[in-house]
């Protein structure tokens, strides 16, 4: 394969897992939002599809290169038609647009800050301002953590020997159930690049999916930040991108699925959170069924994500529906049902399969295995003791938890 060649099915398979589906999606229901949170459920909705679309295709047998080429070729025709209104308008049109949005938000956010009366009032505003500016150049470090790492390959142990070796498995366009109870939304995206490319030789592209996360996790912050003009969020954006640096570095440059399962923990709170400050009622009705998807996708990226996938539903009712006095009980119960029910159908089927596949002897849970590195990792030693192992491990950043909660 030639460079030229090696380059543009690699830009592909990105595409395809990250910007092409949930372009389409959102254009589709109409779906209206901030330029961040447009492209933030770009990400997830593109990686929640194409792993649907690599399950759907494997099972069918027709899990081939020509197949997706044909499949990404039919979807830039329909982004093509959906946005022919647009086409018209030059890309300067459309930047100085976005540009004329982002200098007003931020005008506004410094026009929130700008009533002094006090002196108290005068060091809020120096805070926020300051938080502000970290948030931005925190941005900044996101954007070279992910450019330090593109082009780079698998070199860490899970990595290589679970995440990427189940990826190859889906390539060959089959189903990997030995993997003990770990879902597979990653590996199945990750697959992609190399079914593309029609080699698992090149591991850059597949490997850069996970690479953005961190930047994508902080713009959430950042756009509530700017939102609400709530320097709270600004603030909360720093402790996060501590609590990334400490706990989540290496799983976020190595291939892991900790980062994404983090993004999707993330963006259904977030999806939340711009619930209680929507308006309309069709984009807020959007907004629960998108949620709904992120809470189920969350349990298919890693089995922690299965804690988002329950209390989705929870959050839904006494964080957001419980305090909104015009509308029905029977409608509020009517929108936990529906969205209970789209998690449920994405995140259920795998854990299900899994189970069968346990129950026949075919597969384990890894119990076993967890237990193992639980021990090793704190020496075999008293319950207590492995509590305060397990907390001496964060060092300085363990005041960070109470003071996030």
């Amino acid at each position: 394969m030639s460079e030229y060649s090696l380059v543009i099915f690699g830009l592909m398979s990105v595409f395809q897992a990250l910007l092409l589906p949930g372009t389409l999606i959102l254009k589709i229901i109409n779906f209206r939002g901030s330029l961040i949170q447009r492209l933030l459920y770009v990400v997830a909705l593109s990686l929640s599809t194409s792993y649907f679309v690599v399950m759907v295709l494997v099972i069918l047998g027709i899990y081939k290169q020509q197949l997706l080429v044909a499949f990404f070729v039919l979807e830039c025709i329909g982004l093509i038609w959906l946005y022919k209104g647009n086409i018209n308008k030059s890309l300067f049109d459309v930047v100085a647009v976005w540009w004329q949005n982002t200098l007003s938000a931020i005008r506004e956010l410094l026009r929130s800050w700008a009533d002094i009366s006090s002196f108290f009032d005068f060091l809020k505003a120096l805070i926020s301002l300051f938080a502000f500016i970290v948030s931005i150049s925190l941005l900044w470090w996101s954007i070279k953590l992910a450019n330090h790492y593109a082009g780079s390959i698998f070199d860490t142990w899970d990595a290589i020997v679970s995440w990427n070796r189940w990826a190859e498995i889906w390539a060959t366009g089959t189903i990997p159930l030995n993997t003990l109870n770990y879902p597979q939304l990653l590996p199945a995206n990750y697959s992609l690049s190399y079914v593309f490319l029609g080699s698992t030789e090149f591991q850059f592209f597949a490997k850069f999916l996970v690479l953005p996360m961190a930047l994508l996790i902080l713009l959430m912050l950042l756009d509530l930040g700017v939102q609400t003009t709530h320097y709270g969020f600004f603030i909360g954006l720093i402790l996060v991108y501590l609590l990334l640096k400490k706990m989540l570095i290496h799983e976020l440059t190595n291939g892991y699925a900790d980062g994404v399962m983090a993004f999707f923990s993330m963006i259904t709170i977030y999806t939340l959170i711009k619930l209680t400050l929507e308006n309309n009622d069709y984009q807020r009705k959007l907004l629960v069924v998108l949620g709904a998807i992120f809470a189920g996708t969350a349990a298919i990226v890693k089995q922690p994500g299965v804690y988002i996938f329950l209390a989705y539903p929870v959050w839904l009712y006494f964080g957001v529906l419980y305090r909104q006095e015009t509308v029905s009980f029977l409608h509020k119960r009517r929108l936990v049902f529906i969205s209970a029910g789209i998690s449920s159908t994405l995140a259920l089927p795998w854990y299900l399969l899994k189970q069968v596949l346990v129950l026949l002897g075919k597969d384990r849970v890894g119990v076993s295995e967890l237990i193992e590195i639980s021990a090793n990792n704190n020496y075999n030693v008293g319950w207590q003791q492995q509590i305060i192992d397990s907390l001496g491990r964060f060092e300085i950043y363990l005041i960070l938890f109470p003071i996030i909660r």
